[in-house]
């Protein structure tokens, strides 16, 4: 994913980036990030008819708007449409190992979490509810939607809504939230300190 622009994005930085943190590293897929040297990788997509749709977008089909896009990850923007739905995201990630992603969209919004070595929550089977727990208290601000393992480290992945598990591969964590709307994401190491409540003041500044 790559492009330049004015908005959000402008004024970071624009050297040459060192091979580290979360950046747009996988030049098969737009609506996505992953964390080197070793870590998950992120896509997004629509939640279709048959499954989640996450891949597969080009200027002929779905891929609707590159926006801005930081050399180093920090901020990026881009515009899909799939299974009749439009999706929106911004993403900040960086050389850091925080990262935290906003997603828009008239249908179910699709993630997928792969390039794991272990899940260690959600247990429950692909169709089961996440559950968010004390997250459902007001003011609580984040839904916990699971714990996963990459890269040797505990990866915490929480968000502004409740979302279903549903099927995918074994070295994935697959999820669709919960109806049309706007979803903010956070997806850090387990002992990093924040919450997904921090992605519209992170993607503002």
């Amino acid at each position: 994913m790559s492009g330049s622009g004015s908005g959000a994005g402008a004024g970071r930085a624009t050297g040459t980036p060192a091979p580290t943190g979360w950046n747009t590293w996988d030049v098969r897929t737009h609506t996505g990030m992953n964390r080197l040297p070793s870590g998950p990788r992120v896509r997004f997509g629509v939640l279709g008819p048959e499954g989640p749709v996450l891949d597969g977008f080009t200027w002929r089909d779905g891929l609707e708007r590159l926006g801005p896009h930081t050399v180093d990850g920090s901020y990026a923007e881009v515009t899909v449409r799939a299974a009749g739905h439009r999706l929106r995201l911004e993403f900040a990630g960086g050389p850091g190992d925080v990262l935290y992603v906003r997603a828009g969209s008239t249908g179910r919004i699709a993630l997928s979490v792969d390039g794991l070595t272990g899940i260690v929550e959600p247990t429950g089977r692909p169709g089961a509810a996440i559950r968010p727990g004390a997250a459902e208290r007001p003011g609580a601000g984040d839904f916990p939607l699971g714990t996963v393992l990459a890269g040797g480290i505990r990866w915490t992945v929480t968000a502004s809504s409740a979302a279903d598990r549903v099927k995918g591969p074994a070295d994935a964590l697959v999820l669709a939230f919960r109806g049309p709307g706007t979803v903010e994401l956070r997806i850090a190491p387990a002992d990093a300190p924040g919450t997904a409540a921090r992605t519209a003041g992170v993607l503002a500044s």
